[in-house]
């Protein structure tokens, strides 16, 4: 749980973690009543929003046999791609898949994403949870381009990031994503021990994001 703005502006995160005010509307970060009565002791925070970290949702992938060896989708298909580069003189017959880009092509080719490496996307949309109340938030998710594309958006794939309570739309949502881009900035730079379900092995991804 972190901290923001109780109108929704921004997080008291990165540039704005020293604040005890909205930079947006000047907002208050704590309950001033509380404040006054502790002697300024007391700093409890108006409004806190969620993050779910994706590293353990990852690794909670990797324990079950079935997802673990779905998740091997991207290094069977990249190893198809590479065959198929090599066999058509370095030329894209068909681009069907997001393993056809070239960076990412490139990214392997130079070793920088490896056969146990996962490559993520990170998605950020609104959303009204009523339709007669209003209720707006807003809501990241994680899509995991390691699974076939026919189960990148299915309901039980997609990993939930944060939830930007509303109602006012958020003014700086980079401040909301903070936690989420600083925890996976670790993990692409430390990498994430996994117990590997397929090959009863603990091996170690780095988590890229798309």
């Amino acid at each position: 749980l972190t901290d923001m703005c109780p109108h929704s502006c921004a997080t008291d995160m990165g540039p704005f973690e020293t604040r005890d005010t909205c930079p947006y509307c000047g907002a208050p970060r704590y309950d001033q009543e509380r404040l006054r009565r502790s002697g300024g002791r007391d700093k409890v925070p108006r409004r806190r929003f969620p993050t779910l970290p994706i590293g353990p949702q990852l690794q909670a992938l990797w324990r079950s046999e079935s997802s673990a060896q779905a998740l091997r989708y991207r290094r069977e298909r990249t190893a198809e791609i590479l065959d198929e580069l090599e066999a058509n003189g370095n030329q894209i017959l068909a681009w069907d898949d997001i393993m056809h880009g070239t960076d990412y092509l490139s990214a392997v080719q130079q070793g920088i994403i490896k056969p146990d490496d996962m490559v993520l996307m990170l998605s950020l949309d609104g959303a009204q949870l009523y339709e007669m109340k209003q209720s707006d938030c807003w809501i990241s998710i994680w899509v995991v381009f390691d699974f076939s594309p026919e189960a990148w958006y299915g309901k039980a794939l997609v990993f939930y990031g944060t939830v930007i309570p509303g109602p006012h739309k958020p003014r700086n949502t980079d401040s909301y994503l903070y936690v989420s881009l600083h925890h996976l900035a670790a993990l692409m730079k430390e990498g994430l021990l996994v117990w590997d379900a397929v090959t009863h092995s603990i091996i170690r991804s780095h988590p890229f994001l798309a």
